[in-house]
């Protein structure tokens, strides 16, 4: 048997769901032709156990991605966590130094005094 090339036209979105193309073989009637489209609505998963090595199932994949979210969600609110402390570190360091300014500048007013 020789292999047989399909041309496929474009999906028509307004018509019904149903996986159909025209074909235009290349080779003899005796050929079996086997359009892409008709794979369209399969299942990716269907025929392909977790069992067995290599074939990770779609929906093993979408817990992990979800999984990697989460991860990446409660990692972005700890570093929100970091940075807001350190905000409020830096305005208490910033209230001390402008009492130690304002006292420095009493103080300098009461040397000019004297």
């Amino acid at each position: 048997a020789g292999n047989t090339l399909t041309l496929l036209e474009p999906p028509d979105y307004n018509s019904s769901r149903e996986a159909t193309s025209t074909a235009a073989e290349c080779t003899s009637a005796d050929d079996e032709t086997v359009s892409l489209d008709s794979r369209r609505l399969e299942d990716p998963d269907i025929g392909q156990p977790d069992k067995q090595p290599g074939n990770i199932s779609s929906q093993t994949v979408r817990y992990l991605y979800t999984t990697h979210l989460k991860r990446q969600i409660e990692l972005t609110e700890v570093k929100i966590d970091v940075n807001k402390r350190k905000l409020q570190d830096m305005d208490l360091e910033m209230q001390i130094k402008q009492k130690t300014l304002r006292k420095l500048e009493l103080e300098i007013q009461k040397l000019e005094r004297e």
